[in-house]
């Protein structure tokens, strides 16, 4: 387990979240359920942020598009691409910081499980912190 997170690949997919949930689920880890849970919704995360790329690259086209013809709206369209982009932005950084701590609540409570055994992930909420950034 020595590749480095990457920052776009969808969070089901990382090396550390498939072990862990492995473990837990393998050995009937009350708290498993929370962590699905918890994944689901980062996922959808991950849904609305492909989601909303595709649409500010649509709206892109579309403002290109006004542009070459001098649309009386272009100011208006270029308002909303440009808040659509701010929207982007804070959703890939807030959705970066979340798949951090939870790739690295993984990370520690696998080195956990190896030093103090599976009783570890009896309490396992407290290798992640991330519960303030989905609510």
């Amino acid at each position: 387990m020595a590749q480095s997170p990457n920052k776009t690949e969808p969070i089901m997919d990382n090396e550390y979240v498939k072990a862990l949930l492995a473990v837990m689920q393998n050995n009937n880890t009350p708290s498993v359920k929370d962590f699905v849970d918890i994944l689901k919704q980062v996922t959808a995360m991950e849904n609305q942020l492909n989601n909303a790329v595709g649409e500010l690259s649509a709206m892109r086209k579309q403002l290109d598009e006004a542009r070459a013809m001098n649309h009386p709206a272009l100011a208006a369209m270029e308002k909303a691409v440009i808040n659509t982009q701010n929207f982007v932005t804070d959703l890939r950084d807030k959705l970066a910081e979340i798949k951090d701590n939870i790739i690295n609540g993984c990370k520690n409570a696998l080195d956990a499980v190896k030093e103090k055994g599976i009783a570890t992930l009896n309490n396992i909420v407290g290798f992640f912190k991330i519960k303030p950034a989905l609510e």
